[in-house]
């Protein structure tokens, strides 16, 4: 229930309490179904409850790696099948009722999008403040930390975070104290899990209060509690995203068409139910413009795909072009998309129990 509670937040606590009755295999007195259900008529997101589930599954993978290190091999693989499979189920019922939810609200895709607004949601992304000069975000940055130290002073709680290839990692942290632009935490493997999930193993992010912004953080000095240097502020993007993606790490090449014509090769970065996200080569010369409507077509894992829709965006990435594709609605070619999803993220979760902690908290964890 914690776990839950952390990741949704203080709302939707009787759905809340049933469903982790439910994961915990204890007595429950409503079906899944109707809980879920009741969630998402409630306004809860997609993204957070899939969020919340995924936190409660490497919990206990790796209370299950840990707990069962001396019970013969033929007992852990039995444990591991029936903890992969039960959360299989659970996925597999969020997509069911997902589907009787949009049904009911006769919604005719899976994400709304304003076609005239320029979005920018994904997990490796941060959107600037558009619109505003460079004094009102300064000004705005100002009150924003300056609020965020009152409210993480006054409840003795912060929300630290991290994005581990396009699946959120997060800690609920005590604050022990705080000075000009430094926060002081209690370090816990928790805290540890969301650095590590960084390549630099040294940044994260803090939600600040009000949850529209963040603060990007880096360790300043590891001790009796951890030192946190406050940095830039961004507009949050964890809770904006309007479904949970996951970024590919294998080599999948896709072959863009326009027209019906073949036009180009890239190479799939990311994906999500209603978006993919490519990665074209510095030597790769081929022409792409924000609006351009595209197919696309590749395999994933065993899965051939071939979907459409529209670039979105274009930015630099690693002297190369990374490109945004929003799908056009097509209830099979989605479905099976988010099958695969589900398979990279069970995967996700498994790398995320086996990053070694940053080498400077392992003397306090």
């Amino acid at each position: 229930m914690k776990v839950l509670t952390a990741v949704m937040g203080s709302e939707h606590q009787r759905e809340l309490s049933l469903l982790a009755l439910y994961i915990c295999k204890e007595d429950c007195p409503q079906p899944l179904a109707e809980i879920l259900l009741t969630l998402f008529r409630d306004g809860c997101s997609v993204t957070r409850l899939l969020a919340a589930l995924l936190r409660c599954e490497s919990l206990r993978m790796q209370a299950l790696f840990t707990g069962h290190s001396k019970m013969p091999l033929h007992a852990q693989f039995e444990d591991l099948r029936t903890m992969v499979h039960d959360f299989n189920g659970l996925q597999d019922a969020v997509m069911e009722v997902g589907e009787i939810y949009l049904a009911e609200t006769e919604t005719k895709t899976i994400r709304s999008l304003d076609m005239d607004e320029e979005v920018d949601d994904s997990c490796g992304r941060i959107a600037g403040y558009m619109g505003m000069s460079d004094e009102e975000v300064e000004r705005h940055s100002k009150n924003v930390l300056l609020a965020s130290l009152i409210e993480w002073t006054r409840t003795g709680r912060a929300r630290l975070f991290n994005v581990f290839r396009g699946l959120p990692v997060t800690a609920s942290v005590d604050v022990v104290g705080s000075e000009d632009d430094l926060v002081h935490i209690r370090l816990d493997r928790d805290v540890g899990k969301v650095f590590a999930s960084h390549p630099l193993q040294s940044r994260a992010y803090l939600a600040c209060a009000g949850g529209e912004d963040q603060v990007r953080v880096s360790v300043q000095d590891v001790g009796k509690t951890l030192i946190l240097k406050l940095e830039d502020v961004s507009p949050s993007f964890l809770d904006r995203r309007g479904d949970l993606g996951v970024q590919i790490t294998d080599d999948v090449p896709v072959e863009i068409l326009m027209r019906g014509r073949k036009v180009g090769m890239v190479h799939l970065f990311d994906a999500s139910v209603t978006g993919l996200g490519f990665i074209l080569h510095q030597n790769d010369q081929t022409p792409y413009n924000a609006g351009d409507e595209i197919e696309c077509r590749f395999k994933l894992g065993a899965k051939d795909f071939k979907a459409s829709g529209w670039i979105r965006w274009l930015q630099a990435h690693e002297g190369g072009t990374r490109i945004g594709m929003e799908l056009k609605s097509d209830k099979v070619t989605q479905q099976t998309l988010q099958r695969e999803i589900f398979r990279v993220q069970r995967e996700i979760i498994v790398s995320m129990n086996e990053l070694d902690m940053p080498e400077a908290f392992q003397p306090f964890l």
